[in-house]
């Protein structure tokens, strides 16, 4: 918990410092331990990050519809999204998003299965 909220601070004074939000200088270990998430799994952290039960996203929720999606909100999936996916987003581009799908399409998630079954 500790780690999360000096990574969310060290964003912030970065988005303060810099407006084009060029990338942080990150220790390259940190990206050794980056992991992969399913669909699934994000939707799980979401959940997490805007304080919703757990299983209740779907993906086809409006963002604009959501009370929870707020700024700190916004920071926070910014500093989720650097953390897991090595990703440093501009707040710019989440004008671009509409959906919850649209969030997991800034950081990589598709509709697919992590671990699609093969068929026989």
């Amino acid at each position: 918990m500790v780690a999360r909220q000096l990574l969310f601070f060290r964003i912030l004074a970065q988005l303060k410092s810099d407006h084009t939000c060029r990338r942080a200088s990150i220790p390259l270990h940190h990206y050794d331990t980056l992991e992969v998430v399913s669909k699934v799994e994000f939707l799980t952290r979401l959940s997490e990050i805007l304080e919703v039960p757990p299983g209740s996203l779907t993906g086809d929720e409006k963002l604009e519809d959501m009370e929870d999606w707020t700024s700190m909100a916004m920071v926070s999936f910014i500093a989720f999204a650097h953390e897991h996916f090595g990703k440093t987003l501009s707040p710019r581009l989440f004008a671009t998003c509409d959906t919850v799908d649209d969030l997991g399409k800034l950081v990589g998630i598709t509709d697919t299965p992590a671990n699609p079954v093969s068929p026989r």
